[in-house]
């Protein structure tokens, strides 16, 4: 047998793919972070009559896989990835004649062999084959990395989108949108129907959908936006970000802007997973923000062999923290990787207030009389608004969540210019404001052991089982110098936004790199916000 590449062979058809499964049982089993996963990495084309089960395709052995990446992100609904691959002696070329043409796949399926542990839940109730990692992956470029002294040290790197995309990518959409053009569509019903009509008519979470409130295309400077968009040199995928950029749900006194999102994970709802599996949801920043309680997926620990004996007194723990120690409220966590080894904490500071955190002047034409209409969106009136959507939700073990913004009062006004209704102009700005609040705040990266279940779109909670770190401090008072809590618990601890999720695969290797958000800090930095 061939230590890189697997080739089924025999005859067509399902007696090839199963002789092929069976004899290729013991290879699929990778070992990874020390434990069996079930791996299938399979190089096809989407022409071939079986699939990935075809006898021409390639199935690669873990010898073979050097390394892949693939990147689940809040911002871009669809996939992408890179897949690093041995190729000793043009062995790939040899195997599989690659086309170019947007029909050349990548497999890729991996989960634990073992269901995953949890403290807080009895075991088996996530089944590790719910919370796989899956995706079809279309080949959309090669480089070539070729050894100094000899061609088998070869390797082939491929980068990879989504199909989802590449269907989105490969079509463009006249007849579609000339449909809407004398409808009261909101956007969020256009994009569904884009995703319905070009990828599956059951491809949206119906139950997680909230088409917004923005009407398109219903006056005559609309109309002519809409003939920029019937253009054939815009693809679906295109039209599907611009349509994301103009959502909108109106809330009280401003408004805010809608993720559209796909779930690769089986739903459970004890688990802190409420959306439908491989299904687009649309839901708008403050409802995500209002369930956050429901969406809670994971918990972590700061602090190296640290008990609980303080764990009551760190007034800045997550509030669910506190109530699973004083009740049978489940908080649930990953028996062997619920510590954070290292974390990158990140403060927005003056160059994001200067860039982001100003003021807007809406300008807009009046479609009836031509006139300029020109409105303000400040931030000081966005506070508060603000606030209530992205902080209030949340609490601390001291109490209620303190509003983390780094916006001081602003003279400066970026002019924006939209072509719509200058109510819906406004509510745009609005609605940007909102996200920049949101997104340019408190940051958090760290990695650790790889675990499937992870994505973005998710809440997590970061806590210290003990007090927080004490420092010296001078008593202007007293003369004395008291040891007094450290302020970093204040940013750190609490609960998180996950908007970035990587998944690295690195030979025996297995690794998470998680970015996250937070929009308020715990109750000591009160005092210091006040000053």
């Amino acid at each position: 047998m061939n230590p890189v590449l697997i080739t089924s062979a025999g005859v067509k058809g399902a007696v090839a793919a199963e002789k092929r499964r069976a004899s290729t049982d013991k290879v699929n089993i990778f070992k990874i972070n020390g434990e069996d996963y079930w791996c299938e990495f399979i190089l096809y084309n989407s022409t071939f009559e079986g699939g990935k089960n075809d006898s021409r395709a390639v199935q690669l052995s873990k010898a073979a896989l050097k390394g892949l990446i693939i990147e689940e992100n809040l911002f871009e609904p669809f996939v992408s990835a890179t897949a690093i691959i041995n190729n000793p002696g043009d062995m790939l070329d040899n195997n599989l004649l690659t086309r170019g043409d947007g029909t050349d796949r990548l497999y890729v399926s991996f989960y634990t062999k073992e269901n995953p542990k949890f403290y807080g839940a009895d075991d088996g109730f996530i089944k590790a084959e719910e919370i796989k990692v899956e995706y079809e992956f279309v080949i959309v470029n090669e480089d070539n990395s070729t050894g100094e002294t000899d061609r088998f040290s070869n390797y082939k790197i491929y980068n990879l989108v989504d199909e989802n995309y590449h269907k989105l990518n490969s079509i463009d959409l006249p007849y579609l949108l000339y449909r809407f053009k004398d409808a009261r569509f909101t956007v969020g019903e256009i994009i569904k129907r884009i995703l319905k009509e070009n990828l599956d008519e059951d491809i949206i979470d119906e139950e997680n959908w909230e088409s917004g409130d923005n009407l398109a295309f219903t006056t005559a400077a609309e109309a002519e936006m809409l003939k920029g968009l019937y253009s054939r040199e815009f693809r679906a995928s295109d039209v599907l970000k611009y349509l994301l950029g103009i959502y909108y749900q109106d809330e009280s006194d401003t408004a805010v802007q809608g993720i559209l999102h796909y779930n690769r994970l089986a739903k459970n709802d004890k688990g802190g997973l409420t959306l439908a599996k491989n299904k687009f949801s649309l839901r708008p920043l403050s409802k995500i923000f209002k369930d956050h309680t429901k969406q809670q997926t994971e918990t972590f620990a700061i602090g190296e062999l640290a008990d609980d004996a303080g764990a009551f007194s760190n007034t800045n723990n997550p509030y669910d923290y506190v109530k699973a120690k004083i009740s049978a409220f489940s908080n649930i966590t990953n028996r062997t990787q619920g510590q954070l080894p290292n974390t990158s904490l990140s403060t927005p500071m003056t160059d994001y207030k200067n860039s982001y955190f100003i003021n807007y002047s809406v300008r807009s034409v009046d479609d009836k009389n031509g006139t300029i209409i020109s409105e303000q969106v400040n931030t000081s009136d966005m506070r508060k608004p603000w606030s209530t959507l992205f902080v209030k939700p949340f609490r601390t073990a001291g109490g209620d969540a303190v509003p983390f913004l780094p916006a001081g009062e602003s003279t400066a006004y970026r002019i924006l210019n939209y072509p719509w209704k200058p109510e819906v102009n406004k509510k745009l700005a609005q609605a940007h404001m909102m996200s920049n609040f949101t997104f340019l705040n408190l940051q958090l990266g760290f990695t650790n052991l790889g675990f499937t279940r992870r994505t973005c779109s998710q809440f997590i909670d970061v806590y210290r089982p003990s007090k927080s770190p004490p420092i010296k401090k001078y008593n202007l008072k007293t003369g004395n110098v008291d040891d007094v809590p450290g302020l970093v618990d204040t940013k750190l601890l609490g609960r998180w936004f996950v908007i970035n999720c990587r998944h690295e695969l690195r030979g025996e290797r297995y690794i998470n790199a998680i970015q996250c958000v937070k929009t308020y800090v715990g109750p000591d930095a009160a005092k210091e916000l006040r000053e």
